[in-house]
């Protein structure tokens, strides 16, 4: 009788984790297609749009105008951004609209370039790779590749023969 309990329970609260983590992913989903119809909008409507982003921990939409751009359409942007999330019940998210300098974007545009070429490469490649991560300062520019390495023991016994 107590065991039926035990797996009574124990299957109840796999579900209530299930329920949890996909509530929480279908949260994400919709987020993200939000964030795709919005950046879409903009891009049709404004000209002066240098890029435009979403952070998936973080939650918020990044958006960078050029210096061309004027206050006003930092405003009504950033208004439209909000007013859209807030239709789709999506208040957790934070938006920020910045004005940058367009010849600095271009810059750091161009160093970006080669990076998803890199990080495409490396997953399909790497089993240890865990990612790509730049310093911008101090110059020169660097690219720092990120790996996930587990001492096993196999590894223990490799790095024993090198010695």
């Amino acid at each position: 009788m107590k065991r039926n309990y035990v797996i009574i329970s124990s299957f109840l609260i796999l579900i209530v984790f299930g329920v949890i983590w996909y509530l929480a992913f279908a949260d994400q989903q919709r987020a993200q297609a939000a964030y795709e119809d919005i950046s879409e909008v903009l891009s049709q409507q404004h000209d002066d749009i240098v890029t435009t982003s979403y952070g998936v921990k973080d939650k918020q939409i990044e958006v960078k105008l050029s210096d061309k751009a004027s206050s006003t359409t930092r405003e009504n942007v950033q208004q439209f951004i909000e007013k859209e999330l807030k239709d789709r019940k999506l208040d957790d998210i934070t938006v920020s609209v910045e004005i940058v300098n367009s010849d600095q974007q271009e810059k750091e545009t161009t160093w970006m370039s080669p990076v998803p070429n890199i990080d495409t490469e490396l997953k399909r490649k790497g089993v240890n790779y865990a990612g790509i991560s730049i310093d911008w300062n101090p110059k020169p520019l660097t690219y720092y590749i990120n790996t996930a390495f587990t001492n096993t023991a196999s590894d223990k016994e490799e790095a024993r023969g090198w010695l």
